[in-house]
């Protein structure tokens, strides 16, 4: 314990030390610069305090996880941002609109600022509440039954996938939806009455896997590949990444936490870079399938042929698909930019508070039900921009810009210090019995989400993946499936 803590003030000190050379440097940079060198200062801090957190906590610890997408979303965004910027102004084809350089920069500052206090608020409740005994599984429900178990899981996966076709009978259904283009047919979902079915199906694939690890036996093995398998090519095949995300974390995390933590932390320096070198190699391969996926529909309605779309690939594949301010990486700090430009009326919070009651459905709601922040602003630019489109476009919604939006510029270090708290709360739950790895695993999914996404999805999200969850357990109550 005394050598982690000793771990933490050496980061800390090399944190200080490289935002005073920032600070000197700012001086004589232009903005180009300065925006690199704020997203090089980002990523840095990012892969620092990722690699000291996998050595001391494990993969399976959150705000190693939650960092590694912030590297993503603001880092490389920002370095990437940088050559962008030419007299005076920042322009890229991935946006509708200039902004002046200015903006870049105060934009990295505040992505800056809430690392930070994400850094602080995880330190600082460390303090207050120090973690014992952390870094070995305790089953604490070892009366459960692991036949039970397994049947359960299987029970929740395929109610999940009954759930997911039912959610599609109004776009003409799972297969049939193929054909049509996919920001269409989000539009047509989103304005749908959906089922709750991703949370099921996570809880079918997480428990399937829980009962692997514990009873090593092939069949059950076999029968998780084949549950996620089938999972995944449901997932590919309407071009959702998200949700396959999902899935490849929680597993990994699930792995990690029965296993894998203790493993990971005893890797070299060189398979640390091995790590690296995978999450990179995914994260190309995500990419790729982001720029093609829209040829989905046109394979599905015979509009084109396998060898129209490999001769398309060859044409057109170029770097830029793979540049993080080019991808769905850079679109959600649009929103940061856009506002510190835009001025809005400061929320004081109430974006946040709002996420409670927008649980309700919109029968339920008393009134109208307000939009999301994310799904405003997608309407503002649409109006703005594209009113000629009949189809609206989502960009995402960077946090550090509703965190702006609420407190202004001390908001990105307040709330993401909270934030950081919460990070070091939810990693007590994972070691604690399959219950609360449960628990936890539902919240995995927000550890990306919430560099994308503003807070009321993310938090309504989080408790729908965490109802299937609560309903396993009241029925291991209820039946006491136990051996």
């Amino acid at each position: 314990m005394k050598e982690k803590k000793s771990q933490e003030l050496l980061i800390g000190f090399i944190i200080i030390l490289i935002s005073v050379l920032f600070s000197l440097f700012a001086n004589f940079a232009s903005p180009s610069q300065l925006v690199f060198v704020i997203g090089f200062l980002i990523s840095v801090i990012c892969v620092i305090l990722i690699v000291v957190r996998v050595k001391n906590y494990g993969i399976s610890d959150s705000l190693a996880l939650f960092l590694l997408f912030f590297l993503f979303y603001n880092g490389f965004v920002l370095m990437n941002f940088s050559s962008f910027i030419k007299n005076g102004f920042f322009s890229i084809e991935l946006l509708p609109t200039s902004f002046r350089a200015e903006t870049v920069v105060i934009a990295g500052l505040l992505s800056l600022s809430a690392l930070f206090g994400t850094i602080v608020g995880g330190f600082l409740y460390r303090i207050l509440f120090p973690q014992r005994g952390e870094g070995n599984f305790s089953n604490r429900t070892k009366k459960l039954s692991d036949r039970s178990l397994l049947f359960w899981a299987f029970i929740f996966y395929i109610a999940g996938i009954v759930m997911l076709f039912v959610s599609y009978t109004g776009v003409a259904g799972f297969f049939g939806s193929l054909s049509i283009d996919r920001l269409q047919r989000l539009n047509i979902l989103m304005y749908a009455h959906t089922l709750p079915y991703p949370g099921f199906i996570f809880v079918g694939l997480a428990v399937s896997f829980y009962v692997f690890f514990k009873t090593r036996r092939i069949p059950v093995l076999l029968l998780f590949l084949a549950l996620f398998g089938f999972w995944a090519l449901l997932m590919l095949l309407q071009g959702d990444r998200r949700f396959l995300i999902y899935s490849l974390f929680i597993i990994v995390v699930m792995w990690g936490v029965l296993k894998g933590d203790s493993i990971v932390k005893r890797f070299s320096l060189r398979r640390m870079f091995v790590f690296f070198l995978i999450i990179f190699i995914g994260y190309l391969a995500f990419s790729f399938f982001s720029s093609v996926r829209f040829l989905i529909p046109l394979l599905v309605s015979k509009e084109w042929t396998w060898s129209d779309s490999i001769i398309w690939i060859k044409e057109h594949i170029v770097l830029d698909w793979f540049m993080p301010g080019k991808t769905e990486f850079g679109a959600p700090y649009f929103s940061l930019l856009y506002y510190l430009e835009n001025k809005s009326d400061c929320l004081f919070g109430s974006s946040y508070a709002f996420s409670i009651p927008y649980l309700l459905p919109r029968s339920l709601y008393p009134g109208v039900k307000p939009t999301f922040l994310a799904d405003s602003f997608a309407i503002r630019i649409h109006d703005e921009f594209f009113s000629f489109k009949d189809v609206i476009k989502g960009w995402g919604y960077s946090p550090v810009a509703e965190a702006f939006q609420n407190f202004r510029f001390i908001g990105p270090f307040f709330v993401f210090s909270i934030w950081g708290g919460l990070l070091e709360a939810f990693n007590k739950l994972r070691y604690r019995g399959l219950w609360n790895l449960l628990i936890y695993l539902s919240f995995v999914p927000e550890l990306l989400n919430f560099n994308r996404m503003c807070f009321a999805p993310v938090f309504q999200e989080f408790v729908y993946l965490l109802m299937p969850v609560l309903l396993l357990f009241i029925i291991y109550e209820i039946l006491c499936f136990r051996k």
